[in-house]
């Protein structure tokens, strides 16, 4: 079982090293009278770095950054790093993006997507960016890895509601299932939104669609399977084999689980 740290920052900035991790545990393990051995590999803006360069690669273009979010996200976190003499100074350059990662999961030749909630393409579409190896996260974490395919989901979000990626799962095949929604939440001050007001237009969606094997990335079509209206933040999703579709929605003051059974 892997997890994966946001590799962002606060809604103000900086961008914080602290969430740049990857931890795996065997599955195995859980749920026995010791503790799982967790094993966690603290990434120190590589990922960042390897995402970013993979984007510039793609020839797909970005959003806009902003002055607000260059001077907090990226501007800040240099100044910082240089400052204190930080081992991961020199990671973060000038042009880059700050990242959010919200989904993750692994495509049936063993690559690890990562889904986007920032940056997304100009057109507001989300992205995905694939790690070509995971393994060598955990053998070297101070290395940088290795980021290939890039691929934007152009039947999702516009530029008057841009939409980045909330949610991943996998339903094996290299078909992926995913909720997409805002930017960032609205009304608490956050930087992305100060620069794309637009981005917190958007309602959370759930769609679908499947990744071509040999293809290098690129535009990917989705399909929509629910529309949750004023529902905004929904964090999770899980499709059991009877049918039913498992969402994980944040509500103010607790987390609910909500299921439908998909037609």
């Amino acid at each position: 079982m892997y997890a994966l740290g946001s590799q962002f920052g606060s809604k103000s900035g900086p961008l914080d090293a602290a969430r740049s991790w990857i931890a795996r545990v065997p599955e195995a393990t859980l749920g026995g009278d010791g503790a799982a051995p967790l094993q966690i590999a603290r990434l120190r803006f590589g990922l960042h770095r390897a995402v970013n360069d993979a984007l510039a690669r793609s020839g797909i273009d970005l959003v806009e950054r902003g002055p607000l979010t260059a001077e907090r996200y990226i501007d800040a976190t240099i100044a910082r790093g240089a400052a204190k003499g930080k081992r991961w100074a020199g990671r973060v350059h000038a042009d880059d993006q700050p990242i959010n990662v919200e989904g993750m999961e692994f495509r049936a030749d063993g690559r690890l997507l990562l889904g986007l909630r920032y940056p997304v393409s100009a057109a507001g579409h989300p992205l995905l960016v694939e790690i070509d190896d995971v393994e060598a996260l955990f053998a070297d974490p101070g290395a940088v890895p290795r980021c290939s395919n890039v691929w934007e989901l152009v039947d999702v979000g516009d530029r008057d509601t841009p939409m980045g990626v909330r949610a991943l799962h996998t339903r094996g095949d290299d078909r992926f299932d995913a909720v997409v929604g805002d930017l960032d939440a609205a009304g608490k001050g956050a930087t992305i939104l100060a620069d794309h007001p637009a981005g917190g237009r958007a309602a959370s969606r759930h769609v679908s669609f499947a990744l071509p094997l040999l293809a290098g990335g690129g535009a990917v079509r989705a399909e929509t399977v629910h529309e949750f209206g004023a529902i905004k933040r929904v964090e999770g999703i899980a499709l059991a084999p009877d049918g039913h579709a498992h969402y994980v929605i944040d509500e103010e003051g607790h987390v609910a689980l909500r299921t439908l059974l998909l037609e």
